[in-house]
Parts: C-alpha cells; sequence; structure tokens
C-alpha cells in the first residue's frame, strides 16, 4: 500500500505541475502577447510552490487514510480473535458438565452390575470423540447433531430407567445443511436438568423441524416442583446458549421460553445465511 500511495502521489504531482505551468503560460500569453512564450523566474517559483502545497496535502492526506485502514482492519482482528476465545471457552463449558453427568449415569448402573454398562459406556465414547474431534469446526452436518441427541437421549433414558423419558422428531432434509457444533445440547440438557420425570408419562418432547430458510428446535418438559431443588429457569446452561448465538448467529436466530401449565417451553430458531 505504502508503494503504491508514493508512485500515485509522485504522478499526481508531476501531472499537477505540469497543468499549472500550462495554464500559467496560456495566461500570461493573453494578457501578455509580446513576452517570450517562456515561464519567467518568478512564474516558475509560483508553480512549484503551488505544486509542493498540493504534494504536502496529498501526502498528509494519503498517510491518514493508509493509518485508518490499517486500525480499521487491527480493530477487526482483535474483534476476530475476542470473539473465538469466548466461542472457546463457551464451547469448553459444555463437555465438562455433559461428561460429569454421563458418567454418574454410567456409575450408578456399574453398581448395580447392570448388562447395559457396555452399551452406555461405547456411546459415552463415541460421543466423547465427536466433542474432542470433530467439533473444533465452524459449522457440522445437522444430521451429526442428531445422531449426537439420540445417543445422548439413550444415555438418559438409562439413568431414568425408561424407555422413552424423551422422544425426538425430526422432520425435513438434515443431511444437506450444516450448523454450530455442540448448539442444540444444552437445551436438552436443561430440559432434564430442570424438568421433571418421577411420575408415569413424563417426558422431555424434542421436536426439530428443517426447512428451505432456517431450522425451528423446541424442547418441552414437564416442570419439577418448587420444593425440588432446582436452578431458576434459564440459568447458566441457556445463558451459555444466548451468547453463543449471538457470536455465530447475529441477526439471524430468536430464542423463546415460557412456562405454561406446568410446561417448560425453549424454542429455538434459525435462519440460514
Amino acid at each position: 500500500p505504502f508503494i503504491l500511495t508514493a508512485a500515485g502521489l509522485f504522478l499526481a504531482a508531476t501531472l499537477t505541475r505540469t497543468h499549472f505551468e500550462l495554464w500559467w503560460i496560456t495566461l500570461d500569453n493573453a494578457n501578455n502577447p509580446v513576452v517570450d512564450s517562456e515561464l519567467t523566474l518568478w512564474n516558475q517559483y509560483v508553480v512549484r510552490g503551488l505544486t509542493s502545497l498540493f504534494v504536502i496535502a496529498m501526502a498528509g492526506l494519503g498517510r491518514f487514510t493508509f493509518d485508518w485502514f490499517r486500525q480499521q482492519k487491527e480493530r477487526k482482528e482483535l474483534e476476530r480473535q475476542r470473539l473465538t476465545s469466548e466461542l472457546a471457552y463457551l464451547k469448553s463449558q459444555v463437555n465438562p458438565h455433559f461428561l460429569f453427568n454421563t458418567l454418574n449415569n454410567i456409575y450408578g448402573l456399574a453398581r448395580k452390575q447392570s448388562p447395559e454398562t457396555e452399551d452406555a459406556i461405547l456411546k459415552l465414547s463415541g460421543m466423547m470423540r465427536y466433542m474432542l474431534y470433530e467439533t473444533n469446526v465452524e459449522e457440522v452436518p445437522l444430521s451429526r447433531e442428531v445422531q449426537q441427541l439420540q445417543d445422548y437421549l439413550s444415555l438418559q433414558s438409562l439413568r431414568y430407567k425408561q424407555e422413552e423419558v424423551a422422544t425426538l422428531s425430526v422432520v425435513g432434509d438434515v443431511e444437506s445443511v450444516q450448523i454450530a457444533p455442540l448448539l442444540l445440547v444444552p437445551l436438552v440438557e436443561n430440559g432434564f436438568k430442570h424438568g421433571r420425570f418421577s411420575q408415569t408419562g413424563d417426558r422431555l418432547q424434542l421436536s426439530l423441524q428443517v426447512e428451505q430458510d432456517g431450522l425451528v428446535f423446541q424442547a418441552e418438559n414437564p416442570i419439577a416442583p418448587k420444593t425440588e431443588e432446582r436452578d431458576a429457569v434459564g440459568g447458566v446452561g441457556l445463558g451459555n446458549i444466548r451468547r453463543r448465538l449471538e457470536i455465530l448467529y447475529p441477526d439471524r436466530h430468536t430464542m423463546t421460553t415460557e412456562e405454561e401449565n406446568g410446561i417448560f417451553r425453549a424454542t429455538l430458531t434459525l435462519q440460514w445465511a
């Protein structure tokens, strides 16, 4: 950029000086037709002085413009690095929380010498492999996230000893679209964390609808009684996902939560770019 700026200033100075000289010659000859066509010494001083002032002004403007663009570029890079670091931190919060809960579930199965322990360990191994090695990218196939949810629900069914402690309905093409990794899991974890699953028929209902312009993911769970120890609705898990959405899908998402007739409902809507 500096070389191009210098070359531009040199060319501008040359053209400007030539223009001034031709203009001054024309003016001088028009007023004094009897004088020689060459510039007088005084005329040359005036032309060169004006040219120098123009070059100095253009050089200052060029330097200011160059510095302004450089500073804007540096600011954008610093902001990008800050958001990348914050996003990595938010993603890192998902893994330990999930791992802690799942290991507790498997520990309970192992103590009872349940034949389902081996299958639970295999599912956990596959899920951790995905989290550690496949999510270090901006986007993953939505089908991979759906598989992650299905494995997670299978582990939760072992914990609650219910075949259908949760249901997942998927409508639309999940193979051809991409989504930010580990974006849906916190909503499911929040449902299990704050939900009631002690009565027959209690279940977490999940629905995913993929459309041409985006997707809608909804999680519904019966609310645990106030007497039970639980965090306030919209706790750390939902705060995490809200911040990630602000970074990853600015102006392209909505997330709402509501309580109605003993049911907590979280709805996430994403729009494709």
